[in-house]
């Protein structure tokens, strides 16, 4: 099964000035491909980009709601074990297991009544 860990990095709130990138909607698509291509040098996918409401505080008693933008990035975890092609019923399969009788249930009526007998012992002994 193949495992993931996850991390999440702010996204860019300004644009980034660079040699032919001229207007603001420019800058800030440059900004996002630094940051994209920074996260994949170091082998990270990107999956999402997620807005997030964050309580703050704007003052001594009030709280505001502020929106936050941040970037999801994924990369495959090396498994610590190797999964094996065996199949499950050679497993499962042991001879040194204990095997256990099937218990017929069927006929409870003496152990019931012996129950019921024994509660009414003890109200009765409770009462004197």
């Amino acid at each position: 099964m193949t495992r993931f860990e996850y991390k999440s990095i702010p996204a860019p709130k300004k644009g980034e000035k660079a040699r032919g990138v001229k207007g603001s909607d420019a800058r800030m698509a440059q900004a996002m491909t630094t940051a994209l291509n920074d996260m994949g040098a170091q082998g990270w996918d990107y999956l999402r980009a997620d807005t997030l409401p964050m309580e703050e505080r704007s003052g001594i008693r009030s709280k505001t709601i502020h929106y936050y933008t941040v970037l999801v990035f994924r990369r495959e975890i090396e498994a610590t074990f190797e999964a094996t092609d065996a199949p499950v019923e050679a497993a499962s399969s042991q001879t040194d297991a204990p095997v256990l009788d099937a218990v017929d249930e069927t006929d409870t009526s003496e152990t019931d009544q012996t129950t019921r007998t024994s509660r009414r012992d003890l109200t009765a002994t409770r009462d004197h």
